[in-house]
């Protein structure tokens, strides 16, 4: 079995994770809200949050039995 290279699926995973939430505009509102409430860019919370659920994502992806 070939080892996973987590750094790659985590940039694959918050790239895709990023596209999706870019498609629903009731979600950017959230971000962009959240983004104000922290005096923050909204792109900047945008890719943080993609990045929080790619990592969120590998964790259970590393803690299931796949």
């Amino acid at each position: 079995m070939e080892k996973i290279n987590w750094e790659k699926r985590r940039y694959e995973l918050a790239k895709e994770a990023m596209g999706a939430m870019m498609t629903n505009d009731r979600l950017l509102n959230v971000i962009a809200q959240k983004a104000i409430k922290c005096n923050r860019d909204w792109t900047e919370t945008l890719s943080d949050n993609a990045i929080d659920l790619a990592d969120e994502m590998i964790k259970q992806l590393r803690d299931s039995k796949l």
